[in-house]
């Protein structure tokens, strides 16, 4: 993409996916055509312990994908929205629609507020000009 070789990029995609359709569609055919005894005779071949340990990775992968999401976009700006939304979830039993909601409104409310703190630098400063430059 860098190089200006969008085409290829979007092949790229392309690729993938009809890579990925052929291989579950390979493993379906086999397992169907084998038989559901035969995969379930496969299935009983892997050990517990290896079941086990998958079952604990797919408990622990949500808070691992929670926790590489705040490191990658907390920041001092953003710490105070996080801990409203974890009050508002938490602490008032919000539902996540309406932790949104509020989210929406209080993010409405900051662009408003900003977006006047902008307009007033803009007044104020004049281009750099003093405003009383003829006296």
């Amino acid at each position: 993409v860098e190089q200006g070789k969008i085409k290829q990029a979007a092949n790229m995609h392309l690729i993938a996916s009809f890579t990925r359709i052929i291989m579950m569609t390979t493993v379906t055919t086999v397992a169907f055509v084998i038989g559901s005894s035969t995969v379930d005779m496969i299935l009983d071949l892997i050990p517990q312990a290896f079941i086990d340990g998958m079952n604990i990775a797919t408990n622990i992968l949500p808070a691992v994908g929670f926790a590489m999401l705040i490191n990658m976009t907390f920041s001092k700006k953003v710490a105070p929205f996080f801990f409203l939304g974890f009050v508002c979830s938490a602490y008032l039993q919000l539902d996540m629609i309406a932790t949104a909601i509020v989210g929406a409104i209080f993010a409405g409310i900051m662009y408003i507020i900003l977006d006047t703190i902008e307009k007033s630098k803009g007044q104020n400063n004049n281009g750099g000009e003093e405003q009383y430059d003829d006296f």
